[in-house]
């Protein structure tokens, strides 16, 4: 899925490997151009809507928790299943200062892990990918194009490497848009907001309003998406059924958890020459 484009001397990924780039996702998002808006599908299974005041406090409560966490450095951690296949990353990032340091795994289709790391600092861009130990010590990072890749990875690593869209932003913009069914559970400091929407109902709105380059088949499971909210501050996501990524329909189940941490400074790391 995340095209790898990187030529890392020393080192020469299968081409099943180089699927997993989250750094190529990127810019294919940023690049792609829908030439016809896709023709409009019937749902099968529409969602039954909340009601406006429901609607109206859901979002309140998302884009108030959505804030808070992007107002300070952050640790996320994500698992992840997507089609049958098990992904995971750890992240620091300060969206802020415009700091990122992330590790995401993936296997590939020979049974290795694909460890790729990502670095923003100083307004550049860094990756490097690797299969083995070895190779990870051996090989230094590629320089890639801050925008808009680096920018756009930022917004990415919220939301399980935009598996489960490309930024919270996007999240809100469905929430605010579509229809969806909700439950709210309160506990003590927080609650918990279950959304439940139809992916033609996405997969309708993206090619519509041109937002992504939509296509192919769509499972009819249900987007399911679940933000836990403690103190006021977006903690976790809970995901499952379908999700886009670059306009093509995943079957997910993955949690993404956020901790708060102080703040952090990174280096600009070695370099290929």
């Amino acid at each position: 899925m995340w095209r790898l484009v990187v030529a890392i001397v020393g080192l020469a990924l299968v081409a099943a490997a180089c699927g997993d780039d989250p750094a190529q996702s990127a810019t294919d998002s940023a690049s792609a151009v829908v030439s016809a808006t896709p023709t409009t599908r019937v749902d099968p299974v529409p969602i039954a809507d909340v009601d406006v005041a429901t609607r109206t406090e859901i979002l309140e409560d998302l884009r108030s928790a959505v804030a808070a966490l992007r107002s300070g450095p952050v640790e996320i951690a994500l698992e992840m299943d997507e089609d049958g296949e098990p992904r995971s990353a750890t992240v620091r990032v300060d969206r802020g200062q415009m700091l990122l340091a992330g590790e995401w795994l993936a296997p590939t289709a020979r049974g290795a892990v694909i460890t790729t790391r990502h670095v923003v600092v100083d307004d550049r861009f860094f990756l490097k990918s690797t299969t083995s130990a070895e190779a990870e010590a051996a090989l230094d990072f590629t320089e890639l194009p801050l925008d808009p890749v680096g920018t756009e990875l930022i917004e990415a690593v919220f939301t399980g490497y935009g598996r489960l869209s490309p930024s919270l932003d996007r999240i809100l913009l469905l929430v605010e848009e579509l229809p969806f069914a909700a439950r709210v559970t309160d506990f003590d400091g927080g609650k918990e907001i279950s959304v439940v929407m139809s992916p033609i109902a996405i997969y309708n709105y993206y090619g519509e309003n041109r937002l992504e380059s939509v296509g192919g088949a769509v499972p009819t499971e249900p987007t399911q998406l679940a933000f836990r909210i403690e103190d006021g501050v977006l903690v976790g996501i809970v995901a499952g059924g379908t999700h886009f990524h670059d306009g093509e329909a995943l079957e997910v189940s993955a949690t993404v958890a956020f901790t708060p941490i102080d703040a952090f400074a990174l280096e600009v790391p070695p370099i290929q020459e």
